[in-house]
């Protein structure tokens, strides 16, 4: 028995990791395929992220169920005690003939993706306009971000309870205090003195699981900026209680951990009028440098063609199957992901 199918623009590459011929855990397939692993330093990662395919036994085993109308996963089929071709696997042979082959490029997006289910975020971005909170509405606000204004020496002394600290800003709104936290940021590392390591010695006993001190030894003083606003947030809390209603259920502010700034989006997306921004998307592209090769740059490949099966059987089970194929009726389908296949000559 000889099967033809034509088929257009089918797409030889993968999005997620693992196939339909094996269990999938409950979470589903992983999305591997966002810019940010098809582009990473991680070269084994960069590797894992951009799939091909071609077309194997298991796509033609598939293409065969549809055929005949079994919708199931493959693996499920092949698992099931009324797998019609259990018997007729090892008779089965194909030939792919591809005649156009073209790279295109597309944009992918991640509609399941993210912890919430709804779809990807991008992680720099927030949708809608900002509305204050209690952190930056009340009272304590101007007192509680005015630490991040203060001099270095100032903060040390303060961390090391030398002195108190009662100044307040003058402008209290998410983008001001967004502005100095950038500009902490944007200081360079710096090697720690004696006052500094007095400091971070307290630092890392308030806070043992943080690590303040990065791997050359040298100190980003973004963290000890942070740090010292959970110190003062502490010590705030004393003659202004209301402060916890504003805080976190794990008493944290959001956007600021006890060693860092979080990220813009972290620390606006709970006052947007409209939460986190999804993405629309990222163009599936690979660039990668390949010893001996030099920069290479991939991307989608898409093939039109023509795939013939070949079945040995008897002519008895090629008339059965002939006719379950007729009776199921289907007209086209997918020849591994997108694309358009559909049978054009049916021989026994």
């Amino acid at each position: 028995m000889k099967i033809l199918i034509q088929y257009e623009a089918s797409w030889r590459n993968s999005f997620l990791d693992a196939d339909n011929n094996s269990k999938i855990d409950r979470k589903g397939r992983t999305y591997v395929a966002s810019s940010s692993n098809l582009n990473s330093r991680d070269s084994k990662l960069a590797e894992k992220s951009f799939i091909s395919r071609s077309v194997s036994i298991d796509t033609v085993m598939g293409i065969l169920n549809r055929l005949i109308g079994d919708q199931r996963k493959l693996h499920q089929s092949r698992s099931s005690t009324d797998y019609y071709f259990n018997d007729l696997e090892d008779k089965v042979t194909f030939i792919d003939q591809p005649k156009c082959i073209c790279d295109e490029v597309v944009f992918i997006r991640n509609i399941c993706g993210g912890k919430d289910r709804k779809g990807a975020t991008d992680r720099n971005g927030y949708s809608g306009y900002i509305r204050p909170n209690h952190l930056f509405t009340s009272d304590y606000s101007p007192y509680l971000w005015a630490i991040l204004k203060a001099p270095l020496s100032d903060l040390i002394n303060y961390i090391c309870d030398r002195i108190s600290f009662e100044e307040h800003l003058d402008e209290c709104y998410p983008f001001a205090v967004l502005e100095l936290i950038n500009s902490i940021k944007s200081i360079k590392p710096v090697l720690p003195d004696d006052d500094m390591e007095a400091c971070l010695n307290i630092l890392s006993n308030k806070y043992p699981k943080e690590r303040y001190k990065e791997s050359n030894g040298k100190v980003k003083l973004e963290r000890i900026y942070c740090a010292g606003l959970y110190i003062h947030l502490e010590k705030l809390i004393w003659k202004f209680p209301s402060i916890k209603n504003a805080l976190t259920d794990r008493g944290t502010i959001i956007g600021f951990s006890k060693r860092g700034f979080n990220g813009e989006r972290d620390f606006l997306s709970p006052m947007a009028s409209s939460g986190k921004k999804r993405t629309y998307g990222n163009p599936y592209i690979q660039e990668r440098f390949l010893k001996g090769q030099g920069k290479v740059r991939s991307s989608l490949t898409k093939v039109s063609g023509e795939l013939r099966i070949n079945i040995e059987v008897d002519k008895k089970r090629a008339e059965e199957l002939f006719k379950m194929i007729e009776f199921a009726g289907v007209s086209s389908f997918y020849l591994g992901k997108k694309g358009l296949a559909y049978v054009s000559d049916i021989r026994i």
